[in-house]
C-alpha cells in the first residue's frame, strides 16, 4: 500500500471512468482542493487502484498567526474497511499539515462519524460531537512507508 498526493489528472480520470462509487461521491470537492494551493488530496493505493482518499484544506499562510488544517473528505473502499487505511491517511495528513506550519487540525463535522466516530478519540482527537473534533499538532509521526 502506498500513501501519496493525488494529481488532478488522476482524479479527473477516476471521475471520467466512473470511478468507484465510494470515491466518486467526494470527487468534485477533491478536484477543488487539488486546484487550491493550500489544499491537498491524499490517497492510499495499491496495484489495483485507489483504496482510500482524504481531502485536506489548510488556512493560507498569514502574518505568522496560528494556521489550521481541516480534514474535509475521507472515504475508504468498503472492501478495505477496518484495515487502518483511513487512520494511515489521517496520520499522513497530520504530518503534512505540521510541515506546512499548521498547529491544529480539525475534522469537518460531516465526516466526524467516520467509522462510527470511534476512531477519532483513538487518534488523539477531542471536542464536542457535532461541532467537529480537533487535535493540536506538535510532532511528526514515525512512518514505515
Amino acid at each position: 500500500m502506498r500513501l501519496r498526493h493525488a494529481t488532478r489528472r488522476e482524479l479527473q480520470t477516476e471521475a471520467r471512468c466512473g470511478g468507484a462509487r465510494w470515491s466518486s461521491a467526494t470527487g468534485r470537492r477533491l478536484l477543488e482542493l487539488v486546484d487550491d494551493t493550500t489544499g491537498r488530496v491524499l490517497v492510499a493505493d495499491d496495484d489495483r487502484g485507489l483504496r482510500a482518499v482524504l481531502g485536506l484544506a489548510m488556512d493560507p499562510p498569514g502574518d505568522g498567526g496560528e494556521r489550521t488544517a481541516t480534514i474535509v473528505e475521507l472515504a475508504v473502499d468498503p472492501t478495505h474497511a477496518q484495515q487502518g487505511l483511513g487512520s494511515l491517511l489521517v496520520r499522513f495528513a497530520e504530518d503534512i499539515a505540521f510541515i506546512e506550519g499548521c498547529s491544529r487540525i480539525e475534522v469537518d463535522p460531516h465526516i466526524e462519524g467516520w467509522d462510527d466516530g470511534d476512531c477519532w478519540p483513538s487518534l488523539g482527537y477531542a471536542g464536542p460531537a457535532g461541532d467537529g473534533v480537533f487535535k493540536a499538532l506538535r510532532r511528526l509521526h514515525a512512518c514505515c512507508c
